[in-house]
């Protein structure tokens, strides 16, 4: 079968064959019905363990919660604490000190480490000015010597 050049298809026209469609097989349905099973029965256990277990914000607020009055300087104890706190550092000296003094002086009187003790004044002392670990044992020792750091002491 001869056609005139006309009608005569060239060779490389020929359609591209589509490409073969893959068949998933049963196996690999079997496996991604598992696998889907397993993650869908993780996140249900990751769910419930949080929902049942304690938060740590609670765990935190309980163990918190001081046993005793948090002691609080008089006036001439407060006067006499922000004088020293000066002396450390002029930038000490300000009524938010008096709060964290009271905190720090709680922190001795739970009987942690003193290196624990020294560690939480420096972090709760440092912000406006830079406290030194130096500075913060000094601090300690000015709350100690002040006299009204003490178990019955103080106002909840």
């Amino acid at each position: 079968m001869h056609l005139p050049p006309q009608q005569q298809p060239p060779p490389y026209a020929r359609p591209p064959m589509p490409p073969r469609r893959r068949r998933k097989s049963r196996a690999g349905r079997w496996v991604l019905g598992i696998v889907t099973g397993v993650l869908a029965l993780l996140v249900a256990v990751v769910v419930l363990a949080s929902l049942t277990a304690p938060s740590s914000r609670t765990e935190a607020d309980a163990g918190s919660t001081p046993a005793f009055p948090i002691p609080k300087p008089d006036e001439q104890q407060t006067d006499a604490l922000l004088a020293g706190l000066r002396r450390i550092d002029p930038g000490l000296d300000h009524e938010r000190s008096i709060d964290r003094a009271r905190n720090a002086c709680w922190s001795l009187l739970q009987g942690g480490s003193r290196a624990q003790v020294v560690k939480s004044t420096q972090a709760r002392f440092d912000g406006s000015v830079r406290v030194t670990r130096a500075d913060a044992e000094a601090i300690l020792k000015l709350i100690e010597a002040g006299g009204w750091c003490h178990k019955d002491s103080g106002e909840r």
